[in-house]
């Protein structure tokens, strides 16, 4: 389980080198996309828990709008 963590962690940090290679002014919301998908990809390895849905820019009023949530 360890290795398998180790390798999306990998994946993210060569994926988000080379975006800031080829634009070292990328903007969050630029980086966005890859934050969700390792997210999304280590949910898994998180153990038993209630299904969990990764929502990018989640609205919920009187909380405010993080720019990603766990729902």
């Amino acid at each position: 389980m360890q290795s398998e963590i180790a390798k999306i962690l990998k994946s993210y940090a060569a994926e988000m080198r080379k975006q800031l290679r080829g634009n070292p002014a990328a903007s969050e919301p630029a980086l966005a996309p890859q934050f969700q998908r390792l997210v999304e990809q280590l949910i898994p390895y998180l153990g038993p828990v209630p299904a969990m849905t990764v929502s990018p820019e989640y609205t919920k009023p009187g909380v405010g709008r993080p720019d990603i949530a766990l729902i």
